[in-house]
């Protein structure tokens, strides 16, 4: 059996793969998102960003605050 240096617990091989493959998936789905689903939505994120910050400008020189 394997042993980690410094420990004197054995390491399972099976929950060692067991966590890696976990890892894995976790990690296939972040990256399986298609690039223009999120360019698609960080340009409607900025567009709309822009749009409200267009509209409390306005708001401020329309009705005279600074």
């Amino acid at each position: 059996m394997n042993r980690v240096a410094g420990s004197k617990k054995p390491i399972n091989p099976a929950a060692a793969d067991g966590a890696t493959t976990s890892r894995a998936i976790k990690t296939e789905k972040t990256q399986n998102i298609p690039k223009r689903a999120l360019g698609n939505l960080i340009k409607a994120a900025t567009k709309a960003l822009l749009k409200n910050l267009s509209t409390a400008m306005k708001s401020i020189v329309v009705d005279g605050h600074n």
